[in-house]
């Protein structure tokens, strides 16, 4: 079968006129959207829990470059970068992004009172604070040794509407709720973007 001759040219023009009745913009027809433009095949993407653009977050509050983070989170760099100007959640600053610190809330699974529930917090104290939590429940369920847990008996942590909860201690609810709630590592710990 003879390879057919297409003229790129013109089935250009016809995509950009296509593009053009539909009222989109000629980045759109591209493929390649502008921050706050719509692509063309979007699919739905759940934000918070893709553990990917997680990673891609925290690398970038490391202080690695846009590309080095897209790199090491697996994703493109179009993505994250379109990600971080959508959410107006990070600032180019001498070449290199980052977080803008008082736009970013964290999304944090605790167990409190027998139950996992997730929580969002603004307070990088709280954030530091739920985080030695899990580690330390962490650690706990690795080695049995419940002497980890100590500092955080009776501790409370608040959210960003105000509600307290104190972080849970008891070493057989924790096991309980370890077998019961298994998750990845990543779905313990998220930027949370919403009412900012």
């Amino acid at each position: 079968m003879a390879k057919r001759n297409r003229n790129y040219h013109l089935e250009y023009q016809r995509r950009m006129e296509r593009a053009r009745k539909r009222g989109l913009s000629k980045s759109q027809a591209r493929g390649h959207p502008k921050a706050g433009e719509q692509g063309l095949r979007a699919k739905a993407r759940a934000k918070l829990r893709d553990a990917r653009l997680q990673q891609g977050l925290r690398s970038i509050r490391k202080g690695e470059s846009l590309a080095e983070a897209s790199r090491s989170s697996g994703l493109s760099t179009e993505r994250l970068r379109k990600y971080l100007t959508e959410h107006k959640i990070a600032q180019k600053h001498n070449g290199r992004w980052r977080l803008i610190k008082k736009r970013l809330r964290w999304e944090w699974a605790i167990f409190t009172e027998g139950t996992m529930i997730f929580i969002v917090v603004s307070d990088p104290a709280t954030n530091s604070l739920i985080g030695s939590y899990l580690n330390a429940v962490r650690q706990f369920l690795d080695t049995n040794d419940a002497s980890v847990l100590n500092r955080f008996r009776g501790v409370k942590v608040k959210d960003v509407a105000g509600k307290k909860y104190i972080l849970e201690t008891n070493p057989n609810t924790l096991y309980r709720l370890d077998i019961a709630e298994r998750e990845t590592p990543e779905e313990y710990y998220k930027f949370a973007l919403g009412n900012m």
